[in-house]
């Protein structure tokens, strides 16, 4: 018999001791309370067990519903980018088949046009003293105000200020 790591003559030995300390009225009351202790010691293991097999068991339970929501969500986003890669290839192809068809179109047009090229150049080249950009009542203003000469300065005469030489007025002080 082996009782907590222990044979029969060492349990044989406690007992002898126990009887000779406690005496014989008091041994059947301390076993009691022994195996009251005991018995109180693995009902608590037994709940303890029982708890922590239980949270165990909820983690376990929580674990398998993410591997599943894992799951799901890595199809969904294979399906995902399935679909996002045919519709770009689908796309990719119509702008490959309308460049084809604008590439051929402007093929077409030139050499539809070439032969009308030379002829009408010249009859639609603008001359150079007309401009081709539209103007602003503005911008036409500004234009006649610097097409407008400066008024010839006479000989003698004292010269204008302006913004090309601002002390032209005062060119008369050098003469002396």
């Amino acid at each position: 018999m082996n009782f907590l790591g222990m044979g029969a003559m060492e349990i044989i030995v406690i007992m002898v001791v126990a009887l000779i300390i406690f005496g014989p009225d008091k041994l059947p009351e301390m076993g009691a309370q022994a195996g009251k202790v005991l018995r109180d010691f693995r009902n608590m293991t037994r709940e303890m067990t029982g708890d922590f097999e239980e949270s165990i068991s909820d983690v376990r339970g929580a674990m398998d519903d993410m591997k599943s929501t894992v799951a799901e969500v890595q199809r969904d986003t294979r399906d995902l980018a399935t679909s996002v890669t045919e519709i770009t290839d689908s796309a990719a192809a119509e702008v490959r088949a309308g460049v084809k068809t604008v590439n051929s179109e402007t093929a077409q047009a030139a050499a539809a046009a070439k032969p009308n090229l030379s002829a009408t150049a010249t009859a639609t080249r603008p001359s150079p003293t007309k401009s081709l950009i539209p103007t602003s009542p503005q911008t036409q203003v500004t234009q006649q105000a610097t097409s407008v000469a400066p008024p010839e300065a006479k000989k003698g005469a004292p010269a204008l200020p302006s913004k090309k030489d601002p002390l032209a007025d005062l060119g008369g002080f050098d003469e002396g």
